[in-house]
């Protein structure tokens, strides 16, 4: 590892000390080169850093996006208020434009960061729930006793049926390469962690699910189903092989019943805007037309008057008026990210976190 590395990898152990050396080696395995990273140093140490994972996609409104994910962005203690982490998330986003990547999504540490990344245009848009499982809806499914749980299946059993089963999911998700997927599957083993998979008799997967396991209780971090009645399955199963409770992370879901915890937890950024709107307007109904203005003072070529009329768009480059002029709007990125992640909800699985 280099010396650069070894210095980035010391801060990230500084600033995260919930993660281990070998998580930290395993994250560099997969993600060291440094088109994944940007720095700033001082005497030949790394003071801050933002590491930008370009291999996502997320479908929204029924296309495909490249998708950036913002992860492990730190600065040394003693570095911290000199606004070293605000010129990487500048250049960060730039960068991203430049290489035509229309969005950028992140998972904050704490509560608090999402006011600091609100700063950078970022809205909370990703939301997740938690609910104790009870064996309902589908506890008497006669087809239960023809299936069986695997336990930390090999990657390479699983890795297709999962690049499958993901990369199939409505619009409103993210979408994974098999690289990304074996990493969380790898570093969920380093955690503790298990990954469970339910096969039917003829030994299909239907269901799959990663699991934290704690003093009180089986967490389900992620999971992935082909049904409803796998997955209920697969926790009923899981409930039935262990003493602890099992507790289940969702996505949001409003007719839910029994939610102990919901919560923010993602935040998105649209990063090209003229590029995620021809998207936008090729696949949504529109009825009438919408003319708006952008305001973005990080990303200036997304400035301008922009027309959405049946399937079509339009884009004029400008600088937007300071109030609304004749009717038309002046909507912040942030604002105009809102409002699309409100018509169409985001749901964020498998991600490093």
């Amino acid at each position: 590892m280099s010396s650069k590395k070894e210095s980035m990898k010391s801060l990230w152990l500084r600033c995260f000390p919930e993660d281990d050396e070998a998580y930290v080696n395993l994250f560099y395995s997969y993600y060291g080169h440094p088109r994944y990273y940007h720095t700033i140093e001082e005497e030949g140490k790394v003071i801050a850093m933002l590491h930008h994972i370009d291999t996502y996609k997320y479908a929204f409104f029924g296309k495909e996006l490249r998708c950036s994910y913002i992860y492990a962005a730190c600065t040394a203690p003693e570095q911290r208020g000199k606004g070293l982490m605000g010129q990487l998330m500048e250049k960060t986003l730039l960068a991203l434009h430049e290489k035509h990547i229309p969005l950028c999504v992140t998972i904050p540490a704490t509560e608090e960061l999402f006011a600091f990344y609100g700063r950078f245009g970022f809205v909370p848009a990703f939301k997740r729930w938690y609910k104790r499982w009870n064996g309902s809806p589908f506890p008497d499914d006669p087809s239960i006793k023809s299936m069986s749980l695997h336990y930390d299946l090999p990657n390479e059993l699983i890795l297709d049926w999962l690049t499958t089963t993901i990369n199939s999911r409505f619009s409103g998700n993210m979408r994974h390469t098999p690289r990304d997927i074996r990493f969380v599957l790898d570093s969920t083993r380093l955690s503790g962690g298990f990954n469970v998979g339910l096969a039917n008799g003829k030994d299909e997967l239907e269901a799959f699910a990663i699991v934290e396991r704690t003093d009180f209780t089986l967490r389900v971090r992620e999971y992935i189903a082909t049904s409803p009645r796998a997955i209920c399955n697969l926790f009923e199963l899981l409930r039935l092989s262990s003493p602890l409770p099992v507790c289940i992370e969702e996505a949001e879901n409003e007719e839910a019943e029994n939610k102990e915890e919901e919560t923010f937890f993602g935040a998105a950024r649209i990063v090209d805007l003229p590029m995620l709107m021809k998207t936008f307007a090729s696949h949504r109904a529109i009825r009438g037309s919408e003319t708006f203005y952008i305001k973005d003072p990080l990303i200036p070529a997304n400035n301008g008057l922009y027309h959405l009329v049946e399937h079509r768009f339009s884009f004029q480059p400008c600088m937007p008026p300071e109030k609304a002029e004749q009717g038309i709007p002046v909507y912040d990125i942030a604002a105009y990210t809102r409002k699309l992640f409100d018509m169409e909800p985001g749901h964020m699985t498998l991600m490093m976190d």
